[in-house]
């Protein structure tokens, strides 16, 4: 069976480690990054199925890193998760591409969180056998 990957970018180290955890009790293979650009260089080497990250970070912001992932053929539809404490950028996002690019609060409940993503990576089957 294929793993689901997913890269987890954001510049806090513990909060990265803690949805390392939560994602990997729940089955997936994650890789990480600390900024777009740690990201970026992985997204060369590696197939990844769903980017989580964070939008304000030092040196190359989600934002930015979003531009490069966009302009890469291979991930010009891949599902993209911003998740940021800034709500101010939900407005930003949203003029993005629907239906593979969103906005989460970073303070949301890690459950409410996991669900989310079960559902991006498994659609009407998340928490179901098949």
């Amino acid at each position: 069976m294929q793993s689901m990957d997913i890269l987890l970018v954001d510049d806090d180290t513990g909060y990265r480690t803690v949805l390392q955890d939560m994602l990997k009790t729940r089955g997936y293979a994650t890789y990480t990054a600390g900024n777009g650009l740690e990201a970026a260089m992985i997204l060369k080497s590696e197939e990844i199925d769903l980017i989580i990250s964070d939008i304000k970070m030092p040196q190359f912001d989600g934002l930015r890193l979003y531009d490069v992932v966009r302009g890469l053929d291979r991930y010009k539809s891949v599902k993209f998760v911003f998740l940021s404490a800034y709500r101010e950028y939900a407005c930003v996002v949203a003029k993005m591409k629907a239906g593979t690019t969103f906005f989460l609060d970073k303070r949301m409940p890690e459950e409410e969180l996991l669900r989310f993503i079960d559902m991006l990576m498994f659609g009407k089957y998340a928490g179901t056998w098949v």
